[in-house]
């Protein structure tokens, strides 16, 4: 364990090292190769150099420590480890902040990061920033991406959000507020209600993996689908007292339920084609349902 905390702490200093190199060269001045890393044969105790090209300083440090530990069998238990550690710290610098819009009102820079993209305050001057209408839903509500919403969840984020961006909080602000706070409610409620229907999540789902259903369902769906909802249609019109309707209903939405289930799954496993036939055949469900309680777009909620 001795050994293996020393080598962690030599990597530490190496990946330093490497950082303020890296800091420091200049590409205008420096033409010479990426000098080769070195490795250790299995077959014998001297390294051998190996031409790599090291895309950061963690790994360079990884490469090298790959050679140096494999010339050190008292210290081969740590290899895994300190190169596990290297590369998260490499899975960090690539994740790192990144620099948006700056502010309208100060000019500050804000720092978006990669697990919360939604800038909608200055950092600096606490003044609201411009709605931005390609913003995740998910990443607005403050909820995970997955077809299987939290309702709490979502209902919680949705009324954090109001309270903070709704325009009553603005009415003595200025119109530029005024204006970005009308905006950013507007898509919050749009968000909510897109994330809290089944049908519409599902599709806004599509839309983010760049595939979205198009108009043509009919290609999606078989004969025997389509004869199946013309008589489910039949039957709606057939029934002539509210049980019977009800009886309809409730079918239509068990059949919605099982659907939703399908798109868990297939969201999960990034099976985009099974998806999109899921969500052509959740749309004529929804559609019954509409019929009977004489609204559109009233898909049942989860």
């Amino acid at each position: 364990m001795a050994a293996c905390g020393g080598v962690v702490r030599v990597a530490r200093v190496l990946v330093a090292v490497a950082r303020q190199r890296a800091r420091t060269a200049s590409p205008h001045t420096s033409t010479s190769p990426t000098p080769p890393t070195f490795r250790a044969r299995r077959a014998g105790s001297q390294l051998q150099p190996v031409r790599q090209v090291a895309s950061s300083p963690n790994v360079a440090a990884a490469a090298v420590f790959t050679g140096v530990l494999g010339a050190r069998p008292h210290a081969q238990a740590c290899q895994g480890r300190v190169r596990s550690r290297l590369l998260h710290n490499q899975h960090e610098e690539d994740h790192s902040d990144v620099t948006a819009t700056p502010c309208w009102n100060c000019q500050a820079a804000r720092s978006v990061h990669n697990t919360n993209r939604v800038a909608v305050f200055c950092p600096e001057c606490g003044i609201i920033q411009p709605c931005d209408p390609k913003t995740s839903y998910f990443d607005l509500l403050g909820i995970e991406e997955r077809y299987a919403v939290d309702m709490a969840s979502l209902d919680a984020g949705f009324k954090q959000r109001q309270r903070k961006l709704h325009p009553d909080t603005f009415t003595l602000s200025s119109e530029d507020e005024q204006q970005h706070s009308a905006e950013w409610s507007s898509l919050v409620n749009k968000a909510y209600q897109t994330l809290r229907n089944p049908l519409a999540r599902g599709e806004y789902m599509l839309e983010l993996h760049g595939q979205p259903l198009t108009e043509e369902t009919s290609e999606l769906v078989s004969q025997e689908f389509l004869m199946t909802i013309f008589e489910i249609n039949e039957q709606l019109l057939d029934a002539d007292t509210t049980e019977k309707r009800s009886a309809v209903r409730r079918a239509a939405e068990d059949k919605i339920a099982q659907l939703s289930e399908v798109l868990e799954h297939s969201f999960a496993t990034s099976d985009i084609a099974a998806a999109q036939g899921a969500l052509a055949h959740m749309k004529y469900y929804c559609n019954i349902v509409d019929n009977v309680r004489g609204q559109s777009h009233d898909c049942p909620l989860d």
